[in-house]
């Protein structure tokens, strides 16, 4: 409880200073600009653009397969910020919930719809940049002259499935990974199979209070495979790790 109390106020002073930062820096700019007439003229008219434009995506759907991942990646970004709420909760108390909703079926519901459909998006995007490299078609493209690089490593997701022994850290079934565009990162040149071999070694070298905590211990795994694939590929991909205990 104190390493995950640590943790949590570590992590919450990081977040508000670079939050913080951000805010001075817009407010400042906001600052240096001329006072706008009409700034709160026909307020139910713009309500309305916003709900059906950016929370319904109505402009976006109209591009079918594209639009439809693009707006379960949006939606899912909004429902899966519940699990941020929990995980933060999480490191002040353990079996934390948010109030009211925190126990609802649906809720528990969305969250993994939503969890499936952003990976679904996500692999739509990949195909789609793939299929529309502007080193293939060039300016025929719809994404020449934007910055490929960056955009891939956005895309880049590993999500790591891990079967244990909730109280010895022994592994019940070899990890199993899920990759949406991690460059370098093939079944076919073995580093798939060291990173098995780093997550061994990470639930082998745990200590039983990190074991005994599956926050600490979803960290601890992140942590190590990350460093493992940045040195080998040079990617730096967003790894989930999903715990199942035994």
């Amino acid at each position: 409880m104190g390493l995950r109390l640590v943790i949590g106020l570590g992590a919450t002073a990081i977040a508000l200073a670079i939050a913080g930062r951000r805010a001075w820096w817009l407010y400042r700019l906001i600052k240096s600009g001329q006072p706008a007439t009409g700034r709160l003229d026909g307020v139910m008219g713009r309500l309305r653009t916003e709900l059906t434009e950016v929370i319904g995506q109505r402009r976006l759907l109209k591009w079918s397969v594209p639009g439809l991942a693009h707006a379960f990646t949006f939606w899912g970004f909004l429902i899966l910020g519940l699990t941020i709420v929990e995980a933060y909760g999480a490191l002040f108390v353990a079996d934390f919930a948010i109030p009211i909703i925190g126990h609802w079926p649906i809720v528990g519901f969305l969250e993994d719809f939503f969890a499936v459909a952003v990976l679904a998006g996500l692999a739509t995007f990949t195909v789609l940049r793939l299929r529309q490299a502007p080193r293939k078609i060039e300016r025929q493209s719809r994404f020449y002259g934007s910055h490929t690089g960056p955009a891939w490593q956005i895309l880049g997701m590993i999500t790591l499935v891990i079967n244990i022994n909730g109280e010895t850290g022994e592994l019940k079934a070899p990890p199993k990974f899920v990759t949406q565009g991690v460059r370098g990162f093939e079944p076919t040149n073995g580093i798939s199979k060291s990173a098995e071999l780093v997550v061994t070694a990470a639930l082998a070298g745990a200590s039983r209070q990190t074991l005994a905590d599956e926050t600490l211990l979803k960290e601890h795994v992140r942590i190590e495979l990350k460093r493992f694939i940045q040195k080998e590929t040079g990617a730096r991909p967003v790894i989930v790790p999903v715990i199942q205990q035994v």
